[in-house]
């Protein structure tokens, strides 16, 4: 999931730079392929500050942070997955 989310960010990033926009994604790697709990509270309020905004790697990172792969006994998994997905597109 990390690999992936970096590749969305990365993505990302580059679509932006190449649209003049602002590079709200500039070192945010650590920040978003590390766990919250793991995070400093500097760090933490950063993190809070990026996913107030609507970005694919926003919404990858939620479903990462999710977990919803770890789960034991989801009554439709397969649901879930779908919304998971329908949430990245």
């Amino acid at each position: 999931m990390n690999k992936a989310l970096d590749e969305v960010r990365t993505g990302e990033s580059r679509r932006m730079a190449s649209e003049g926009r602002t590079p709200l994604l500039k070192k945010t790697r650590w920040l978003l392929l590390t766990r919250e709990e793991n995070l400093k509270e500097e760090q933490r309020f950063r993190l809070r500050d990026l996913l107030r905004y609507n970005l694919k790697t926003v919404r990858a990172y939620l479903l990462k942070e999710d977990r919803f792969w770890e789960k034991p006994a989801l009554p439709d998994a397969r649901e879930l997955l779908r919304r998971g997905c329908r949430t990245l597109l």
